[in-house]
């Protein structure tokens, strides 16, 4: 119980902490003229049109890797437990998956630097479905374009990257209309465009 308590008052000074560091961040940046939202757009698109870096994860008692995913269209999205964000798009997420996943040329798969124990907890509480493959939080960065969390990327047949969108809301039907507004259209356009 007194460790749980310790626990507890660590993870608030650490959150109250970065609460006030992102806030100095964003006043410095302000009156610096930085526009954090345009600096996270440009790296959006300076995404697009480069090649998903390789990967290769355990996965089942499997190697899950690029070969696997080669000739689809993929939806990769990143997270960690601690992100309130990646926490409530995940029914979202569910709902994305649920209406591609009979699409033969569409791969869902997403990626943590969470352990096992973890990701069991995660997916029995939103009940998710799809793949869920563990890196190391570095390759986490590394294949979402050293973007933070969440982010999700539709990677087409070769390869190549062609939307990225990084960030996500505390609601549930923020991120549902994210989902079906921007990633659900240009799914099924790519996935047309391979038939």
């Amino acid at each position: 119980m007194i460790k749980q308590c310790k626990m507890k008052w660590c993870v608030i000074v650490v959150f109250i902490f970065f609460i006030q560091y992102s806030y100095g961040q964003h006043i410095t940046a302000a009156k610096q003229g930085i526009d954090y939202d345009s600096l996270i757009k440009a790296r959006e698109e300076q995404a697009v049109g480069k090649k998903f870096p390789a990967f290769s994860a355990a996965y089942k008692n499997n190697t899950f890797s690029n070969k696997d995913i080669a000739g689809k269209i993929v939806f990769a999205n990143f997270w960690f437990a601690a992100c309130p964000p990646c926490m409530e798009e995940m029914s979202a997420l569910n709902e994305l998956y649920d209406s591609l996943k009979g699409n033969k040329n569409f791969e869902f798969i997403s990626f943590t630097y969470e352990k096992q124990d973890k990701i069991d907890s995660v997916a029995k509480v939103y009940n998710i479905k799809y793949k869920i493959v563990s890196v190391t939080q570095q390759d986490c960065y590394r294949l979402n374009q050293n973007n933070g969390f969440p982010t999700s990327i539709i990677i087409d047949g070769s390869g190549t990257i062609k939307y990225l969108k990084t960030a996500g809301f505390s609601e549930k039907e923020l991120n549902r209309g994210t989902m079906f507004s921007l990633f659900y259209p240009r799914l099924l356009q790519a996935l047309k465009a391979i038939l």
